[in-house]
């Protein structure tokens, strides 16, 4: 709210919230954030796969999940949506080839 919904900030609140609840799928979500992110230079391609790696990784270990394998799954899917939502400006500029790859990875 004080930020006003800009920059970054519900990706990595979000992260932060699924490190308390499951540490191996923070763990999952955010290695193929970053392999997305390597393979194309653009983080919000990253976070967006990584936010539909989460409901898979809870789906492919339900064993370990119990009672709360739907909240868990519930929660993934509404993170997906609220990551699509934030990102889609992002999303069609890099479909468009309009969007700039990260210079995070560039040498100087």
């Amino acid at each position: 709210v004080f930020a006003q919904f800009r920059g970054g900030k519900g990706v990595h609140c979000s992260a932060g919230v699924l490190l308390a609840v499951n540490p191996m799928a923070t763990l999952v979500c955010g290695i193929t954030a970053l392999v997305i992110f390597f393979i194309s230079r653009f983080p919000n391609l990253g976070y967006l796969v990584a936010s539909i790696a989460l409901p898979v990784f809870v789906w492919a270990s339900r064993n370990s999940y119990g009672e709360y394998l739907l909240p868990m799954i519930i929660f993934g899917i509404l993170l997906f949506l609220f990551i699509f939502m934030s990102h889609r400006r992002n999303l069609i500029d890099i479909i468009k080839g309009i969007e700039a790859p990260s210079t995070l990875l560039v040498n100087t």
